[in-house]
């Protein structure tokens, strides 16, 4: 397994600013679907929460972990000039069936006009097995594929060969949290810019990813900005 940005990115994890000041704010664009008439030349972003959030509300306390920060997450992730699209699924969402859906949005907007290379796909836990269904699922062969981020979750071995055509994929995990601690590595053989493997050293085990914190939005950053 790869650690490509461990040494560089563990920065620590204090809580960020999402966006700074209300003025910011007004700026944001946090959809719960793609919009009807989409910016072709817009950059759209769907995040796929956890589960806890299915079962306990917009902002869930864990036992364990703390507080789930759902919306200042989706707040730092629209910060950067993205429209984030993500909705609140209701208790014991089915995963087929919603990759089924974010599927079928994505490919409206690339019919709108809107890149492949322009639309991410970031899920934490059971959003991360939602987003391998969506890879599974969105055929991008010959255009710069969708650019996916699975953070707690694993991408099922099976679905290994459609990374490269069809999803470029980062795959961040903590390196305390048990729950990824056997999944497949991804292949050796995958050019770097296709597939690539982070292990984080944040602490918190599965909460790692529960606030936006540096550690782990540095990487992605940098993936989906990435020419």
């Amino acid at each position: 397994m790869r650690g490509w940005f461990a040494s560089s990115f563990i920065v620590g994890a204090a809580l960020l600013s999402p966006t700074g000041t209300d003025a910011a704010d007004a700026q944001l664009q946090l959809l719960k679907a793609p919009p009807e008439r989409p910016d072709p030349k817009g950059r759209y972003l769907f995040y796929l929460h956890g589960r806890i959030i299915e079962e306990a509300g917009r902002r869930p306390k864990h036992p364990r972990w703390g507080f789930y920060e759902y919306d200042a997450i989706l707040r730092t992730l629209g910060s950067r000039g993205h429209v984030v699209i993500s909705e609140q699924r209701p208790k014991n969402t089915g995963v087929a069936a919603h990759a089924k859906k974010i599927a079928t949005q994505i490919r409206a907007l690339r019919q709108a006009g809107v890149a492949a290379e322009h639309i991410a796909v970031v899920g934490f836990s059971k959003g991360g097995a939602i987003a391998s269904q969506v890879l599974a699922q969105v055929d991008a062969t010959g255009a710069p594929p969708p650019r996916y981020v699975l953070m707690g979750s694993c991408l099922p071995r099976a679905l290994h060969s459609r990374v490269g055509p069809h999803g470029r994929v980062l795959l961040l995990k903590e390196k305390s949290d048990a729950l990824t601690r056997d999944c497949p590595a991804l292949p050796d053989s995958l050019a770097a810019y296709a597939g690539r493997e982070s292990m984080l050293d944040i602490g918190g085990e599965h909460g790692a990813f529960y606030r936006p914190v540096d550690a782990w939005l540095a990487p992605l950053w940098q993936w989906l900005e990435a020419n």
